[in-house]
This record gives structure tokens, sequence and C-alpha cells, in this order.
């Protein structure tokens, strides 16, 4: 019976620290939500020697993130439509 008792105890105050655990890792090291304005923010170009540091995995991560985030600018395609449209309309007999 005492066995119970110590595993009803011990049970809630474990999953309370896994909990607080996961979300200090998951902000530390998003694997999601990375479109939120704190990773956004965190974001940063590289010095030149930061750069050379980086190994080549590290760079194409930093490449990956960069362009998915100019990619994703709401005026990137408006603006490409709209040239689209220039080029479009210059060749019209």
């Amino acid at each position: 019976m005492p066995v119970l008792v110590w595993l009803v105890l011990a049970l809630p105050l474990v999953a309370a620290v896994g909990g607080k655990g996961a979300v200090w890792f998951e902000k530390r090291y998003p694997a999601a939500y990375t479109r939120s304005p704190e990773y956004l923010a965190g974001l940063r170009e590289p010095s030149l020697v930061e750069w050379r540091r980086m190994s080549t995995v590290e760079r194409a991560a930093y490449d990956g993130a960069v362009l998915e985030v100019a990619d994703d600018r709401p005026d990137s395609g408006q603006r490409a439509a709209e040239a689209l449209l220039k080029r479009h309309a210059a060749f019209r007999p």
C-alpha cells in the first residue's frame, strides 16, 4: 500500500517537471512554429567569421530558413504578378 501512495504522489510531480522541461526545450530548439515572431527575430545575418565557422549543414539550414521567410512575404507574390503583367503588356500588339 505505501508503494501506491508514493506512486500517486510522485506521478504528478514527474509529469510537471517533464512538462516544464519539454516546453523549455521546445522554446530553445523549436521544431514547430518556426514562423513565430520570436523565432524570426532570432534569425539574423551572421558575420563573415561566423559564416566561416558554420558547418555545411548549418549553412544549408540557415539558407533554407532565409529563403522560406523571403518567399512568405505577402508582397513577393504581388510584385511578381505585377512584373509579369508589365512584361506581357509591353509585348501586346
